[in-house]
């Protein structure tokens, strides 16, 4: 029972640890600018999907969602980042600004900017089941409702990014693939706390 219980462990950090490692030289391979996105649709479809699968197949899995998502995460990626750095500026601007309107508006701009990002981020889990107008709506009214869990998410992503400068080896062992889990695990409780109450179905 022991050994199966170890053999079960060092298998998910070795799974962890490839899948961390294809996230990262597909990302080098599209130069980044292109290879970013991608990776990162393919690595949340992946790790929905490769609990039962051993390694080989999990190499297999996240090339194929890597190919599929290619286009569309990067359409998804470029017009989320372009409207988050504008509204990133427009807030910016408007804090700096004396007239106690411009505080309004600056107000408005950052949790537009907010809402904006999570969206963006629900976007890159469900890229695969994004197919129309309707499949984006439903994510948009979700991130509405799961926003305190959006947050707790920007957060863990805010911190693994601080702490990465400390230590980036962290990139190549694992760090990417952790955070991704931390933010499905949260995802996954928003989720099925929506259900519950009947919010979603």
């Amino acid at each position: 029972m022991k050994d199966n219980k170890w053999t079960r462990f060092f298998d998910s950090l070795f799974k962890i640890v490839v899948l961390n490692f294809l996230v990262f030289l597909t990302s080098v391979l599209g130069l980044f600018i292109l290879g970013l996105f991608p990776a990162l649709a393919a690595m949340f479809a992946t790790i929905r999907m490769s609990r039962e699968l051993n390694w080989k197949e999990m190499i297999l899995l996240y090339w194929l969602k890597y190919k599929k998502l290619f286009v569309k995460a990067n359409i998804f990626g470029f017009t989320i980042s372009l409207l988050s750095f504008y509204l990133f500026l427009n807030t910016k601007v408007c804090f700096q600004l004396t007239p106690i309107i411009f505080t309004f508006f600056g107000t408005l701009s950052l949790i537009t900017l907010i809402v904006c990002v999570a969206i963006g981020m629900n976007s890159f889990v469900f890229m695969e089941e994004i197919q129309s107008k309707i499949d984006f709506k439903q994510i948009c009214q979700y991130t509405i409702y799961s926003l305190p869990y959006n947050i707790v998410q920007m957060v863990v992503i805010l911190l693994f990014l601080l702490i990465v400068p400390y230590f980036p080896a962290i990139l190549l062992f694992g760090g990417l693939v952790m955070m991704g889990k931390c933010c499905l695990y949260l995802m996954n409780k928003s989720l099925n706390n929506l259900q519950s109450k009947g919010t979603l179905r």
